[in-house]
């Protein structure tokens, strides 16, 4: 999360170019870095991320996205973001912006 500090992070970016599907993080400066995944997403997916559907890839996105954008991996959370964004994006390839994320575990908190 330090790395978001200095410099916020404005998207993500999702591409099916192989295996391991990439996903970046892109910053305010213009700069990339490759969004990692969690520890407990390891063990859920070994096949890594994946999107546009509902199962242990893309619950391990979901988990990665909450854990970069606002350091959280609670269950309910991350079920939101996989339901209403990971599940829904594009097979192909994905822009997703930061405010979405936590827009999306900000009105699953308040129970909206």
């Amino acid at each position: 999360m330090r790395e978001a500090i200095r410099d916020p992070i404005r998207f993500f970016r999702g591409k099916r170019d192989g295996y391991p599907r990439t996903v970046t993080v892109h910053f305010e400066s213009g700069k990339t870095s490759l969004l990692g995944m969690t520890t407990v997403g390891r063990k859920k997916s070994t096949d890594g991320f994946e999107w546009g559907y509902s199962g242990s890839g893309p619950t391990a996105l979901a988990m990665a996205l909450c854990s970069r954008a606002a350091g959280t991996e609670n269950a309910a959370a991350v079920i939101a973001v996989r339901d209403e964004i990971v599940a829904t994006i594009p097979l192909d390839s994905w822009e997703v912006p930061l405010t979405r994320v936590l827009d999306t575990i900000a009105r699953q908190r308040s129970g909206r």
